[in-house]
């Protein structure tokens, strides 16, 4: 896996699908520090936003999301700048 980004609550990273091949963005979410910073409810609303919009140029959220213990993980489909 490869860092994409870093933010205040965890990171992104490329990850492989190997079912089908494709690439895809996974951005993992620091539980902890959400609660912490009180940002649970701007979590569920972006994890909500991405889950039902559907627009040409917003990254669609992927079906297989999931959480652990310590994390929240969204798959996002990948789309390559420049």
């Amino acid at each position: 896996m490869q860092t994409v980004g870093l933010g205040s609550f965890g990171g992104v990273v490329l990850c492989r699908y190997k079912k089908n091949d494709k690439v895809y963005i996974m951005k993992i979410l620091k539980k902890m520090e959400i609660i912490k910073q009180k940002q649970v409810n701007h979590v569920y609303s972006e994890f909500h936003i991405l889950l039902v919009i559907n627009y040409p140029f917003i990254v669609q959220l992927v079906g297989f999301n999931f959480d652990d213990p310590k994390y929240l993980y969204f798959i996002i489909e990948y789309v390559q700048g420049r």
